[in-house]
């Protein structure tokens, strides 16, 4: 695409972009959802961001209702940094330094909200309508 075409259509570009980050988070949020629906996991943890200070390079999810030997054996580690970045879109915030949540749960509080948004953002697209995703 040439650069006049890109600032021509740089709106549009934009929702475009935002309506695929929608649908990607939620089908991570579905895969990860899914898996823990399939196993039957539960339990509450913890996900913890990158921290260095805290010598965490990469994201956890810490168990605290369960045996962390359960989350490592059902969740890699870049399935988990994943989740992380998809959760930290989700919450519009750079990362997440800590977040609880029973695991049993997860896909209904997530999975409706996102199904939700993207529906709503195609529609305003294809109306020619501009996405409101800063809710002002």
């Amino acid at each position: 695409m040439k650069f006049d075409d890109l600032l021509n259509h740089h709106k549009e570009l934009l929702q475009a972009a935002r309506i695929a980050h929608l649908a990607y988070a939620y089908h991570q949020v579905g895969t990860f959802a899914g898996r823990i629906a399939s196993t039957g996991l539960r339990g509450e943890v913890v996900l913890l961001g990158p921290d260095p200070k805290q010598k965490r390079p990469l994201a956890i999810l810490q168990a605290i209702g369960l045996n962390q030997s359960v989350i490592e054996e059902h969740f890699l580690q870049d399935e988990i940094i994943e989740l992380h970045a998809v959760l930290a879109y989700v919450h519009e915030a750079r990362a997440i330094i800590e977040m609880r949540f029973r695991l049993e749960d997860f896909g209904a509080v997530y999975l409706p909200a996102l199904r939700l948004a993207d529906v709503l953002a195609r529609q305003a697209l294809a109306a020619g309508g501009e996405v409101d995703f800063d809710g002002g």
